[in-house]
């Protein structure tokens, strides 16, 4: 957890961290999502609930998601991002 005030870089040092190591570099402002946009969709599947996750969630390699706003998010994306 990185706490500080808006503006000061906090987002930026954590994207140098992530290319000084050749990492994949995921900023994700969780105050302008639903938690549908982070979860992604249900579906069903042999009778099995799966999920379509987003688009701008890594599938596979080394990298870095940064979600950041928590503090100011809705409280049902707080519960999304808990889950994580």
């Amino acid at each position: 957890m990185i706490w500080g005030p808006p503006g000061i870089g906090k987002s930026s040092i954590v994207g140098q961290i992530a290319q000084e190591y050749d990492m994949d570099f995921v900023d994700v402002r969780l105050s302008q999502l639903a938690p549908t946009d982070l979860r992604g969709l249900p579906i069903a599947e042999d009778g099995i609930s799966k999920w379509y996750s987003p688009e701008f969630l890594a599938r596979g390699g080394k990298g870095i998601l940064f979600l950041d706003e928590l503090n100011i998010a809705p409280p049902a994306m707080q519960g999304v991002v808990q889950h994580l």
